[in-house]
């Protein structure tokens, strides 16, 4: 079944072979029952799929805790060979801060390669913006002026106490 998911979960989504997964796994449930003359429904085969996925985690956070003895995981063979195809893992495209690199077929050949300084515009800044700005500096130097104002009456007053 793992082996059947792996061929045939590539060919899920729009204008492919399958439209969604639940039509996949109708298909991977006429393959069972044709190979092994017994009936098995698409359902069956997602939940055996999710418990045998839902194993593999458990066995993993067990041999995680400190102190307990290894458990074997059940199917590891075939499920990193299932992890290995999802593009979530090696995506199509990598983009970092200094460039963008487009992967085709999870290899690591770069076909296009940009930098970021090059797409970067210029930043305009807004009118409305600026003078806010503006405003605000002359808000700060009317505070620093009445502030030193206060300051040369209060040395004035003590000069003229003492």
């Amino acid at each position: 079944m793992l082996a059947l998911y792996n061929e045939n979960v590539v060919k899920v989504g729009p204008m492919k072979k399958f439209r969604n997964k639940k039509l996949m796994w109708e298909c991977i449930a006429t393959d069972i029952s044709n190979e092994l003359k017994i009936y098995v429904s698409g359902i069956q085969c997602e939940s055996r799929f999710k418990n045998v996925l839902k194993r593999k985690t458990g066995a993993v956070k067990h041999n995680k805790q400190s102190g307990n003895d290894p458990v074997e995981v059940p199917y590891q063979d075939e499920i990193d060979e299932i992890k290995s195809m999802d593009d979530s893992i090696k995506p199509e495209v990598l983009v970092s801060p200094g460039s963008i690199k487009v992967l085709k077929n999870n290899s690591q050949k770069c076909l296009a390669e940009q930098s970021r300084q090059d797409n970067k515009k210029k930043k305009t800044e807004d009118p409305l913006i600026t003078a806010f700005r503006e405003s605000q500096e002359r808000r700060e130097a009317n505070r620093q002026r009445r502030h030193e104002e206060k300051l040369a009456l209060l040395r004035e007053f003590l000069s003229k106490k003492e």
